[in-house]
């Protein structure tokens, strides 16, 4: 039977009273049901922490639109998935036409996403123009606005306009290009689950700093180095982090600023030397040299630690602040955390591009399970 004569044995069925068989209606796929939550998860979560601001950057519009846009756009999902479930108790029967009206309806709330997609696409243009301004001196080379639009695009290819979640028996004979999603099953749960637990880590957790109390001066700020730029001066990522650090000396907020990094060729070689790239900029910004530590042999979060503590407790500081980019921080406090000591932690402020770093991103979500689950790694006692 094609599906014509099914279409016509379900509008048959329906004027008898009967009901429409499920397989005259195309069901949605697995894949458009993961999307779906991705997208919903993924927009509810970032919206309502605030921090839709990590994939879309929408400041060209007005600090207002940063607000408005993605709440209208998180309003039109919500409404998008109450209009799918056509099947309302207490609203009469539901008529093909009905069901046209419905979709219809549905295509209109699509419109904010579509404007969504357009804001991300300009948004990666311009990233890109930044990019061949500054010859590629960005910190990362693909912004988050550029994976997003991916998913959004993907998701938008599945036609979610055409989609009901509803019961096929209380529905009408089937409308041209309509689906239903079928009723979750196991593999639907899970997959809801992990989308839940990754959108909460990312935008619930992994983003949130500690710190310190304004009326507080901590003994030590430690600066986690990052890559050198050419001529051995401070990349992107590891110059902000280092201004964060003076910002806070300056404010009176710390006390003195230890500077661990990477140095490849020996502490006195500047080639690659992380920790003598944000030496010199602390000395231009005026801080005194009495008041900078140099920790030559940061190579990995957990050396650089085990230094900060070990430096602690020899002089009997009692506190302490951890500056590093804002994903890098919940790792950081977990290190300092399995040696017993309680760091406050303070995010650098991006400068040349507000969006997160998708491949940074990813390496801490894979990193603090490790650190967690394995207080060995990278541990430098174990390799005296």
């Amino acid at each position: 039977m094609d599906m014509k004569e099914i279409h016509k044995s379900g509008t048959a069925s329906n004027q008898a009273g009967g009901t429409v068989p499920s397989a005259a209606w195309p069901k949605a796929s697995f894949a458009l049901r993961l999307l779906d939550e991705l997208v919903y998860w993924g927009a509810g979560v970032s919206i309502l922490t605030g921090q839709s601001w990590r994939w879309i950057d929408l400041r060209f519009a007005g600090g207002s639109m940063q607000t408005f846009l993605p709440g209208l756009w998180l309003a039109s999902l919500v409404a998008l998935a109450v209009a799918r479930r056509v099947d309302f108790p207490g609203r009469g029967p539901i008529t093909p036409e009905r069901l046209r009206r419905r979709l219809r309806w549905n295509r209109l709330l699509l419109l904010p996403s579509w404007l969504i997609m357009l804001v991300l696409f300009l948004n990666t243009v311009t990233y890109y123009e930044i990019w061949n301004q500054r010859d590629g001196d960005l910190a990362f080379f693909i912004p988050m606005c550029l994976p997003v639009l991916l998913v959004l695009a993907a998701w938008m290819g599945q036609w979610p306009g055409r989609i009901l979640a509803a019961n096929p028996e209380s529905l009408p004979p089937p409308v041209k290009y309509c689906r239903l999603i079928p009723p979750h099953v196991w593999y639907d749960r899970a997959a809801e689950g992990c989308v839940i637990l990754l959108m909460v880590w990312i935008f619930g957790f992994a983003f949130r700093s500690n710190p310190p109390p304004r009326n507080t001066r901590a003994d030590l700020a430690v600066v986690f180095g990052n890559a050198v730029r050419p001529h051995d001066v401070c990349g992107r990522t590891m110059e902000n982090r280092t201004l964060a650090a003076i910002e806070l000396y300056k404010l009176k907020r710390v006390r003195r600023v230890m500077l661990s990094g990477r140095a490849p060729y020996g502490a006195g070689d500047p080639r690659q030397n992380e920790t003598l790239a944000m030496y010199n900029l602390c000395r231009a910004a005026g801080v005194p040299a009495r008041n900078l530590i140099k920790d030559f042999y940061g190579n990995n979060t957990r050396t650089s630690v085990y230094d900060a503590v070990n430096l602690m407790r020899r002089h009997h500081w009692k506190t302490v602040v951890a500056v590093s980019s804002d994903y890098h921080l919940p790792r950081i406090r977990l290190a300092f955390a399995q040696l017993g000591v309680r760091a406050w932690t303070a995010p650098s402020v991006p400068r040349q591009w507000r969006q997160t770093n998708p491949w940074a991103l990813l390496r801490e979500l894979a990193a603090y399970p490790v650190y967690l689950l394995d207080r060995d790694y990278h541990d430098p006692e174990l390799k005296k």
